[in-house]
């Protein structure tokens, strides 16, 4: 049992890479009718990948935010130098 869980798992991690690197080979290797572990672990992989990677994955607010801050002077913490050192 414990080896068709790790052929699962490297079939998993296979298949989350091959999505994230090569996307239309992942398309076609998600068509693949396979029963064993490996290939069921490549397809949910590819699976996971584009869930982990799908914009509406995230709360509205999330897409909104902007990448790139810029500060001004208003937006700078204050330092306050009435504090006394010992």
């Amino acid at each position: 049992m414990e080896n068709l869980d790790n052929e699962f798992i490297k079939g998993f991690n296979e298949g989350y890479l091959i999505k994230q690197h090569e996307s239309s080979l992942a398309d076609s290797l998600a068509k693949i009718e396979g029963n064993t572990d490996r290939v069921k672990g490549i397809q949910a992989g590819i699976e996971q990948y584009s869930k982990d990677n799908d914009k509406g994955h995230y709360p509205s607010w999330f897409n909104n935010i902007s990448t790139s801050k810029t500060l001004t002077k208003d937006s700078t913490p204050e330092k306050d130098l009435d504090i006394d050192r010992e």
